[in-house]
């Protein structure tokens, strides 16, 4: 009998992979398929990344307005280049069931839940200042359930460092007031982005499978 072939199916490929063209299902089972959703996914990390350090800079004068700009969108460049100019292997991506998708439904609702929650807890209390950050936390919590879902330790990774960070962010927030949530919130998308290049420059070294 001969060896199988990359393109051959395979009892672990998840049920979709018959669905493959069989001349990409060796990228695709490599996780090297710039249709890859997670690479895909990975954008929307990106931009959340940019967006907590963009929204952010009232507070700084203009040459560090400037430079965090400059670092930021050089960061989100390089990762996207990372994820599809010259893409690393992921590893074989896992198979999922509904239930995997269900805990995403249900975490991006409860992180716009949360969101609302601490807008409101916040601004009664007169602590508006804590909002940017405070939304770091929120956003972390929301990756936490994906890392066993979807079988990717990155989202581990990104929900530990946005609550940790976020956390110690909203307390200094709500201690010194303005503008420490912004700046903490900056901070947040900074490791945010560098957290997403890690990823898509080590590849498969970040996959929890």
């Amino acid at each position: 009998m001969a060896p199988p072939t990359p393109t051959d199916p395979r009892p672990d490929d998840p049920a979709w992979m018959a669905r493959v063209p069989e001349s990409a299902r060796a990228d695709v089972r490599a996780g090297r398929s710039r249709l890859d959703p997670r690479r895909v996914g990975a954008i929307v990390g990106v931009a959340g990344g940019l967006v907590f350090v963009l929204a952010n800079l009232a507070w700084a004068p203009p040459p560090l307005a400037i430079g965090l700009r400059v670092v930021a969108v050089c960061l989100a460049v390089a990762t996207l280049a990372a994820l599809f100019v010259r893409p690393r292997a992921l590893g074989a991506p896992a198979p999922v069931g509904v239930g995997a998708w269900w805990v995403y439904l249900a975490s991006v609702v409860g992180m716009l839940a949360l969101i609302a929650l601490a807008r409101l807890a916040l601004t009664a209390t007169g602590r508006e200042a804590a909002i940017p950050v405070a939304i770091a936390v929120a956003v972390g919590l929301h990756f936490l359930p994906f890392a066993r879902a979807f079988h990717e330790r990155h989202f581990l990774d990104l929900g530990v460092a946005l609550v940790g960070l976020g956390g110690v962010g909203t307390v200094v927030a709500i201690v010194v007031g303005a503008p420490g949530g912004e700046a903490a919130a900056v901070a947040v998308g900074l490791v945010m982005l560098a957290l997403m290049l890690a990823y898509g420059v080590r590849g498969r070294a970040l996959s929890a499978r």
